[in-house]
């Protein structure tokens, strides 16, 4: 792993931290681009053999076609082990496939020297996975497999749509980024927004008609403990709301609150930001 790069991730990255052991899980690793040659070889060097790539598996596959980070991917099998070999696109790495995940519970890191859990208290502590992608039948199937596993999903209670107070719906529509580092020197402040989304903003008439449709990027603020936010996260999203409107120049209005432990939402809105009028 230290001469190629490569990274575990997936259900054995979770058993490390969760300690506890899955039969039948397959080993997913995340070499270079540069690299992955020479992973495959070190397999089949060591009795693993390619396989098909719609071989049946262990477990369910993730859709790894409807990620634009990953280039290919490899599977080979010794007896009853299965090996997936993911490869990212030119101009990606391993880390940014796996930043890209379905779900925060599968969002872990094994490195050569260290291992990384990136939401470590929802994914060891609550044992709570939020969805971070559409959910087709594939992360379905995720879903319950992790359930399953002692993971109950902020999806069953989230689901693809969230409503706001004055009776617009906010509807997922794919994971734009996460862990996102800001900072302004004008405002002074800085931080890491958890998440940002792509959603569509649906809004209503009085006869609850639609009326309109707007795509809208959302930062996403994660928070565990009592369902009522605090002042102090409010005001937090609201700055990475602004923030996220400067850097990215979108006029970003719209920030989340996502409480995992209460699976409780709450949407903080703010004057949208003109990117022009400001030199961060």
């Amino acid at each position: 792993m230290a001469q190629t790069g490569t990274l575990i991730s997936g259900s054995q990255a979770l058993q490390l931290f969760t300690q506890q052991v899955w039969a039948g899980t397959d080993m997913d690793l995340y070499p270079p681009l540069a690299t992955y040659g020479q992973v495959i070889r070190y397999l089949e060097q060591h009795g693993y053999t390619p396989v098909p790539f719609n071989a049946p598996s262990a477990e369910p596959a993730m859709e790894y076609e409807e990620y634009h980070t990953v280039g290919a991917v490899h599977t080979l099998r010794s007896g009853n082990l299965t090996v997936q070999v993911i490869v990212p696109a030119p101009g990606h790495t391993a880390v940014s496939v796996i930043l890209g995940f379905h779900m925060t519970c599968v969002c872990n890191i094994i490195a050569w020297d260290r291992a990384f859990c990136l939401y470590p208290e929802s994914t060891i502590d609550l044992r709570i996975a939020l969805v971070l992608r559409p959910i087709t039948d594939t992360i379905a199937d995720s879903i319950r497999k992790y359930a399953t596993r002692g993971f109950s999903s902020a999806a069953t209670a989230f689901g693809n749509e969230l409503s706001d107070t004055d009776g617009s719906t906010y509807r997922f529509v794919d994971v734009e980024g996460v862990e996102i580092d800001v900072s302004s020197g004008i405002f002074a402040v800085r931080g890491r927004i958890d998440v940002v989304l792509q959603m569509s903003l649906h809004r209503y008439g009085i006869d609850g008609a639609p009326v309109e449709v707007e795509n809208v990027l959302v930062p996403v603020e994660l928070k565990t403990g009592p369902s009522q936010p605090r002042t102090s996260h409010r005001a937090q999203i609201a700055w990475y709301t602004v923030l996220s409107s400067v850097l990215s120049g979108n006029l970003a209005r719209t920030g989340l609150l996502l409480n995992l432990t209460s699976l409780t939402h709450e949407f903080v809105h703010v004057r949208p930001a003109d990117p022009t009028k400001f030199d961060t």
